[in-house]
């Protein structure tokens, strides 16, 4: 799973349809207002890996 977070902890996206082997996702932010977001992904062994992107 996907998710991703503003600055103030809002959820903006959120994906479970990621396969559990996957190493790339691709997500459009063109639309996204600027600002300060968390990228969270879970994988099915509950797995995490998060980080941080500024869109400017």
């Amino acid at each position: 799973m996907l998710s991703v977070f503003d600055a103030v902890g809002k959820l903006v996206q959120s994906n479970e349809d990621v396969e559990q082997d996957e190493t790339e996702q691709t997500d459009q932010v063109q639309d996204w207002e600027s600002g300060s977001y968390q990228f969270k992904f879970i994988n099915t062994k509950q797995e995490s890996v998060s980080f941080q992107v500024v869109k400017q």
